[in-house]
């Protein structure tokens, strides 16, 4: 399913850390720690159990603040659920992987100097 990258033993093993930080540290590059908090405070969800949407645009979900509208369907077609804390940290590593950095450039005036 997620040819397009190795995973982590644990991944495949199918057990993950519920612990944002935890879980980014196991699958993408440490720049991807500064992202994350620079993009949502190293959040996936809202205190009230909602996922998390961007403040500047609304299709903006997650972790990563992964774009529903230019997103969904390739990682639907993927079969991942960016709305999940694992779904959004996989994807963005399919975006590393396709893009290198390029998808984050607007908020890298932040993780670049973090």
């Amino acid at each position: 399913m997620y040819s397009c990258f190795t995973l982590p033993n644990t991944l495949q093993a199918g057990t993950y850390s519920n612990d944002p930080k935890t879980l980014i540290a196991e699958v993408l590059p440490p720049v991807f720690q500064r992202i994350a908090q620079c993009e949502s405070s190293t959040q996936q969800f809202n205190p009230d159990g909602s996922v998390l949407h961007g403040v500047v645009n609304h299709a903006d979900t997650g972790i990563f603040e992964i774009n529903k509208t230019a997103h969904l369907k390739q990682a639907e077609s993927m079969g991942l659920d960016i709305n999940t804390l694992l779904g959004n940290v996989l994807y963005a590593k399919y975006l590393y992987s396709k893009n290198g950095l390029s998808d984050w450039r607007y908020s890298a005036k932040c993780w670049k100097t973090a």
